[in-house]
């Protein structure tokens, strides 16, 4: 039965949206565009973020399944594992295929149907998961939004499906190579990114790394520019069943030797904006292991400059040791300004009850709270808002959720038309949909055109 959990727990709260997409091959080598007409549009790249794409296991000579698949189900988790320092392979060749899709999820949920584990799971949860599966957001919304707009697959509507396990900054460089491919094969100078939630740094992480890269707008989904509370949970031993990504401690065993999510931690700049992460309200001398409000000596005690910090049970090679591409590292190396001369465009949701601060309450007991905050259900408003460029920046706020935003009717609407230059265009997508709202830039900062949520209520997280 505790093999179960995972899937229950990745179905459910997931962080960085996951199950989305629908699957859409990136292998050109079949079509050969060479003597295409000139496209009205400049090609776009469709970054996926953590879990959303597809992940087979080749080293048996055929391309097994594994996500979504028999790891979705709790089965075979092992492809899945990484050595302590996050290179490398533990005996499989996985490698990823495609984004997520709901015809792939679906298959994986009757292949579950078909499997000895049905057998042993209860009626209720064999009812539950196909609903739930069903009832998830995919990046097919985005994919039928633009070609609605006359994008046409291959041709200047691309994906770069990716092993969102790995570095980041590793995979930067495979990034870096498939933009190379497309401007090679479409002729053109630059592209446009449209990058979701985890894929949002992946993008960063390119831009501020290459030598000119020939990206003309970047559109950030969700992105946890200075990260997000999730992969504290995902990371901690005392918080593999709460409800946030991979709280499953099975899973917590695998993401700790995955850079990725260690590169998904809040930053220093998260400091800066929220106070803290985690307060032990029974901490020495019941100071809390994190207080106040930034600063250096709050910062000193958090798990990526001390430790002995709450995360010391964790890899902490990849927490602070690893160069370049501990979490520590990666978010020195990227920097805080993006550091191009094309226009960012930031798309974030607002007006959902997100975590914000983790308190732990009762150190006895182990008690957790979270203190929730305005944002996607995912991410924090601010850490996907507060990110500065070199180039020109618009901001824009959605009633969608974190996974949401990728199915979301005028969300979908909005992305085609903001690449296609027609201010008019974007202000009668924005006029038209109550649910959208751009943020104003003023003076002596940006005016918060945000939608509101509650957040004064802690809730328990275990």
């Amino acid at each position: 039965m505790r093999k179960l959990v995972l899937p229950l727990v990745v179905l459910v709260f997931c962080v960085i949206p996951v199950l989305a997409g629908a699957y859409w091959s990136t292998d050109t080598s079949e079509t050969a565009h060479d003597q295409l007409e000139p496209r009205p549009h400049v090609p776009v790249v469709i970054v996926p973020g953590i879990l959303g794409s597809m992940l087979v296991d080749a080293s048996t000579g055929r391309d097994r399944l594994l996500w979504p698949g028999t790891v979705m189900l709790g089965a075979d988790i092992d492809p899945l594992r990484l050595p302590p320092t996050g290179k490398g392979n533990l005996g499989f060749d996985v490698r990823a295929t495609g984004l997520m899709g709901f015809a792939e999820a679906v298959s994986a949920l009757e292949a579950f149907e078909r499997s000895p584990i049905a057998r042993f799971t209860p009626g209720w949860l064999r009812e539950w998961i196909p609903d739930t599966v069903r009832s998830l957001s995919y990046y097919g919304g985005i994919i039928a939004a633009f070609q609605s707009a006359g994008y046409i697959p291959d041709v200047d509507l691309f994906t770069f499906p990716y092993d969102w396990r790995r570095d980041l900054l590793d995979i930067s460089i495979l990034l870096a190579s498939k933009i190379a491919d497309i401007l090679d094969q479409t002729g053109a100078e630059a592209v446009d990114i449209v990058a979701h939630s985890m894929g949002g740094l992946l993008a960063r992480a390119y831009v501020n790394t290459a030598d000119n890269p020939p990206i003309r707008r970047l559109i950030m989904m969700g992105t946890p520019s200075h990260g997000s509370p999730d992969s504290f949970v995902a990371l901690h031993s005392e918080l593999g069943n709460g409800k946030l990504l991979l709280g499953d401690k099975n899973a917590q065993e695998l993401s700790t030797n995955w850079p990725s999510v260690f590169q998904l931690l809040p930053t220093r700049e998260y400091f800066e904006l929220y106070g803290y992460i985690f307060d032990d309200q029974f901490g020495e001398n019941h100071e809390g292991v994190l207080t106040g409000s930034g600063g250096d000596a709050t910062w000193h005690r958090t798990y990526l400059e001390n430790p002995d910090s709450s995360l010391a049970e964790v890899n902490e090679y990849l927490l602070t040791t690893a160069e370049p591409y501990s979490a520590r590292a990666f978010h020195e190396r990227i920097g805080t300004t993006l550091q191009f001369a094309g226009e960012l465009v930031i798309i974030a949701g607002s007006g959902t009850s997100t975590v914000g601060t983790i308190v732990k309450a009762d150190s006895a007991e182990s008690t957790w709270y979270y203190v929730p905050t305005n944002g996607d259900g995912t991410v924090p408003l601010l850490s996907v808002t507060r990110l500065e460029s070199s180039g020109p920046i618009s901001i824009y706020h959605t009633t969608a959720s974190h996974e949401g935003m990728l199915s979301d009717a005028a969300v979908g609407h909005l992305l085609p038309t903001l690449l296609n230059e027609d201010a008019s265009a974007v202000s009668a997508v924005l006029d038209g949909n109550h649910t959208l709202r751009q943020e104003v830039s003023i003076s002596d900062g940006r005016e918060d055109e945000a939608f509101t949520v509650s957040t004064s209520v802690a809730s328990p997280l275990r």
